[in-house]
């Protein structure tokens, strides 16, 4: 385990890199706001991802020099998702990266698109590996809708499975689902800390597709 800096709070309430806080849902609005002027094409940027699995990936925050930086767990692994909201994304990506040597780690920098990684290995001293195991996946609306032909059998399967084997309502989101809900995501995580390889087939959504790759300097 790291051993990180004392916080040191700058602009935005983040501290400053290499120092880091914790994420909570605080942050929300520096998050949002960063992805807001990049939408990223991975699906896993966005703050409702972020932070529905910032216990299991022990998701930290951090700011450098003006671009905001998630530190993260992943498969046991530390490593940090692309910079936001940085006009300089290669250089703030060797400033990270360089952090984690200094650490006695490689790490890595996980959820790059083509385009990011193509601008980061223009500087010469970064490499990208392409990420297939965590590439997302792109389906037709209108397929996702009726499921036609053979490819889909195994999801009309799980349908038909989960309407015989269980009772079920479509209701609409009020404050006690959202109660339900929590203890649910409660019971996942710890049960997924315990678990990880086993759960990982079993709750990983799909996502949209885009050529995912991890940078190592």
């Amino acid at each position: 385990m790291l051993a990180l800096a004392r916080s040191h709070v700058t602009m935005g309430q983040l501290p400053a890199f290499p120092d880091f806080a914790p994420l909570d849902v605080s942050h929300r609005d520096s998050i949002e706001g960063a992805l807001a002027t990049e939408q990223s094409e991975v699906s896993e940027l966005n703050f409702a991802e972020i932070f529905a699995w910032h216990e299991v990936r022990q998701t930290q925050i951090s700011d450098l020099d003006g671009a905001l930086c998630l530190f993260i767990t992943r498969h046991g692994k530390r490593c940090f998702y692309p910079p936001l909201r940085t006009c300089e994304p290669a250089a703030a990506v060797r400033s990270m990266l360089l952090w984690l040597r200094e650490q006695g780690e490689e790490g890595f920098v996980y959820g790059l698109t083509g385009r990011q990684a193509a601008v980061a290995v223009a500087t010469g001293d970064l490499v990208a590996d392409e990420d297939p195991d965590n590439a997302d996946y792109v389906y037709r609306i209108q397929d996702l809708i009726h499921l036609p032909g053979r490819k889909y059998d195994g999801k009309r399967n799980h349908i038909r499975n989960f309407v015989r084997s269980y009772d079920f309502a479509y209701a609409e989101i009020d404050p006690s689902a959202l109660r339900r809900s929590s203890i649910f995501s409660a019971v996942v995580r710890r049960a997924w800390a315990q678990r990880p390889a086993r759960l990982a087939l079993r709750i990983r959504p799909f996502m949209i597709f885009c050529a995912t790759t991890r940078i190592c300097p």
